[in-house]
């Protein structure tokens, strides 16, 4: 149901589409989030191509829709907000800085910089693997180089996810290693 209380199945795909921020899934440019999760990318293990994300499960026990939506966008690093009433979706696909920041632009000791403390070096992906007929199986993806920077080189901090659409150890793996250099703020001691 919506906020009016009418059954959302039970209007027209017209009405249905006019609840979406539809320049949000489709740009033409590529960036759009439908674009990025259909992109034919090279696989972490393996050869050829395949598609980036792909949502591959059921949808069948009773959660409220924001928790379905999250699940569903931790498969392909999205997510979602509202644009004066609609869904709008994305995906991250770029994290390079967009602004510098610097003498010349900033007023004097209003910037202020701290490493980001994260919360995890190390993470452990759980998904139903297609290849072995969807049973559990789990990715792992650890940045020693952080662990090992802040002294925990043996027991780097760990985080578990669950991924309830996520089908391929190849998609797997380049979700829990996307995610954690985002944690980690980036990949060397300069980014961090």
């Amino acid at each position: 149901r919506d906020a009016r209380g009418q059954h959302v199945c039970s209007r027209s795909i017209p009405q249905q589409l006019a609840t979406f921020v539809l320049s949000s899934l489709i740009v033409g440019d590529g960036s759009g989030a439908a674009e990025i999760a259909a992109a034919q990318v090279t696989p972490i293990l393996g050869a050829g191509t395949e598609t980036q994300f792909q949502f591959q499960g059921t949808i069948a026990s009773q959660k409220p829709f924001r928790d379905w939506l999250t699940e569903v966008l931790n498969c392909c690093l999205g997510f979602y907000t509202w644009e004066f009433g609609k869904l709008k979706l994305g995906c991250r696909i770029n994290a390079s800085a967009v602004d510098g920041y610097g003498l010349g632009n900033t007023l004097f000791q209003t910037l202020k910089l701290a490493p980001i403390q994260a919360a995890f070096e190390h993470l452990v992906l759980s998904y139903a693997d297609v290849a072995y007929q969807y049973q559990a199986n789990t990715a792992e993806y650890c940045d020693k180089s952080h662990a090992a920077y802040y002294g925990r080189a043996g027991s780097p901090l760990t985080s578990q996810m669950h991924s309830v659409g996520c089908s391929t150890l190849s998609q797997a793996l380049r979700i829990a290693a996307t995610r954690t250099r985002e944690e980690l703020g980036g990949v060397t001691p300069t980014e961090w």
